[in-house]
């Protein structure tokens, strides 16, 4: 008798199991709408213990943010690259491009100046002799070892004028495993250089202006 209980028993725990994985083979997939974009991410949303659970990397890379995840820390670190103006920009625009690509190259010089590239190519004879501060002349591009900027991402750009442009940077500093970051904005003109004895036009820093700065989870 206690084997036809036993039997019955583990038939019923059987057909439960079966039916459990038949309604959740049949339940429709769960879509992830960014922006009305539908995003489709390595891990998919879920619903655990009623409570829907989506993949925090899909959906901040699709609001262009940066996620960072620090396995000593148990850390997961959102920061958002969000445009700070929000302009409309013309992406045929040479000029603009040129402007994006000066201040990368200002940057990159900071970290370590490539062979035969010179700092008054890049920054304008103004931008070169410093701004006088009550503290003495400040110099923007003398920066010490542990400030160097080893990476950056690009947070808008926005044209003021005619061949005037302004670029918004995150700069991250080496500092671990807690970094700092600052927003800066440049802003770019065009100056007429001497090259080998050749005057030529050429895009150049021409101020500098720090918007805010905070702390970033550091992550290589």
């Amino acid at each position: 008798m206690s084997g036809k209980k036993l039997f019955l028993a583990g038939g019923a725990l059987l057909l439960f199991l079966g039916l459990a994985t038949a309604a959740l083979a049949a339940s429709p997939a769960i879509k992830l709408l960014v922006n009305g974009r539908e995003i489709r991410a390595d891990v998919p949303p879920q619903i655990i213990k009623g409570r829907t659970m989506v993949p925090i990397r899909a959906v901040a890379e699709a609001l262009n943010a940066d996620v960072l995840w620090l396995p000593k820390e148990r850390i997961v670190a959102v920061n958002s690259l969000h445009g700070i103006w929000g302009a409309m920009v013309d992406l045929d625009d040479q000029d603009l491009e040129d402007a994006v690509a000066t201040v990368a190259q200002y940057l990159a010089f900071l970290s370590g100046p490539p062979r035969g590239q010179r700092l008054q190519d890049l920054v304008s004879e103004k931008f070169l002799q410093g701004t006088p501060t009550d503290q003495g002349t400040s110099y923007p591009y003398m920066r010490s070892a542990e400030v160097i900027t080893p990476r950056f991402d690009f947070l808008d750009v926005v044209k003021l004028g005619e061949k005037r442009y302004e670029v918004a940077v995150r700069e991250y500093s080496y500092n671990t495993p807690i970094s700092t970051f600052a927003d800066n904005v440049y802003t770019v003109i065009w100056e007429t250089k001497d090259l080998g004895g050749q005057q030529s036009s050429l895009p150049v820093i021409d101020a500098w202006l720090n918007l805010a700065s905070g702390e970033q989870m550091f992550i290589w």
